[in-house]
């Protein structure tokens, strides 16, 4: 609730690392689907929430939403325990403890296509959600989504249509 009703304070990276973790533990790929369907989906509401103020970790996550379309080679679970491994190195007294599953998908039948199923489930909750964020301006609704849509166009519309330029639909300039 508080990522759909306070999305101002959640944009100014209230509470960054707690809620980013907690959804980290929904996207693990250990977990059964659906909780990791319901991660993409906390996670994109959040994503929408920080906009600029998300960190280049939260950005590498976006990217790797869908499996099967990892992004330079890196799918969720080595992004988690590599920015772990790192966080390691930096000698804190607190150190955050191993991302791991949830609750695994025990004898779960997998769809025929798994990327398939959660691009779907990206897009569906790139749409979806951005109306559900109770934001005090309610501009902010169509910036979220822009930002949203701008992230997209930069990894997954270049995936799903390899020859697409941008100009060729509408060119700004003129």
């Amino acid at each position: 609730k508080i990522l759909f009703l306070l999305p101002e304070i959640v944009h100014k990276r209230w509470m960054f690392h707690s809620i980013g973790r907690v959804i980290k533990k929904l996207l693990h790929p250990g977990n059964s689907l659906q909780l990791r369907r319901h991660g993409v989906r906390f996670f994109l509401i959040w994503y929408q929430c920080l906009q600029d103020n998300a960190s280049e970790e939260c950005h590498q996550i976006f990217y790797n939403l869908v499996p099967g379309l990892s992004h330079k080679g890196h799918d969720l679970l080595t992004l988690m325990t590599d920015n772990i491994t790192s966080a390691d190195n930096i000698g804190g007294i607190i150190a955050a403890g191993e991302i791991t599953a949830i609750l695994p998908g025990q004898a779960e039948k997998l769809p025929e296509n798994l990327t398939k199923y959660f691009l779907d489930s990206l897009l569906n909750y790139m749409v979806s959600e951005v109306i559900k964020v109770e934001w005090t301006n309610k501009g902010m609704r169509e910036q979220s989504f822009e930002f949203l849509f701008n992230k997209f166009k930069v990894k997954y519309l270049h995936w799903l249509l390899p020859d697409f330029v941008c100009r060729d639909i509408f060119d700004p300039v003129q």
